[in-house]
């Protein structure tokens, strides 16, 4: 199975949102490589593919994804709340709701995390259950939805009402 390409874009740091969207693309190709994984495990033996696969997916979500959801909470949401909230007619009352379902929608996500990587942590050894089936299906279609949302709704309002040094600011923080 093809790994997701981890290289960071060209910009760096210095383009934070660039970085933001990239981790973004990275990680709906990761959703779509556990899906694919899952698939071929329900259908064939353990290989030493299925096991690198496993790894490799387990290593992404647990060091790139909580850097990057730190990211978001830390640098990038308070500061787009802020921009946000300050448009005239509630402009951003909209962008405001998003992002406020999309933290919600978080516990769910660890929730399901917890039961797909629990079933990868196995997948050297024996198939995925049923169970553990539906839960990578519904963890991936939310993990897609959730990060589709970010990118393509949040990703150029923040280009937006960012002021023009925030994102170096953010890119610093990081």
């Amino acid at each position: 199975m093809d790994l997701p390409d981890f290289r960071m874009p060209a910009g760096g740091f210095a383009d934070p949102l660039e970085l933001w969207s990239a981790a973004h693309q990275r990680a709906q190709r990761v959703g779509l490589l556990i899906r694919r994984l899952f698939d071929h495990a329900r259908e064939q033996p353990p290989s030493d593919a299925t096991r690198t696969t496993a790894a490799e997916i387990r290593r992404y979500m647990r060091e790139a994804g909580p850097r990057h959801h730190a990211d978001e909470h830390d640098n990038l949401f308070p500061r787009l709340r802020e921009r946000l909230a300050a448009l005239p007619r509630g402009r951003g009352r909209k962008t405001l709701a998003l992002m406020t379902q999309l933290e919600h929608d978080e516990p769910e996500l660890l929730r399901l995390w917890r039961q797909v990587d629990a079933a990868l942590g196995c997948m050297d050894t024996q198939p995925p259950t049923e169970a553990q089936q539906a839960a990578a299906a519904e963890f991936v279609d939310r993990f897609l939805h959730h990060h589709h949302a970010e990118d393509q709704l949040l990703s150029g309002v923040a280009r937006e009402v960012l002021t023009t040094t925030e994102p170096a600011e953010i890119g610093a923080a990081s």
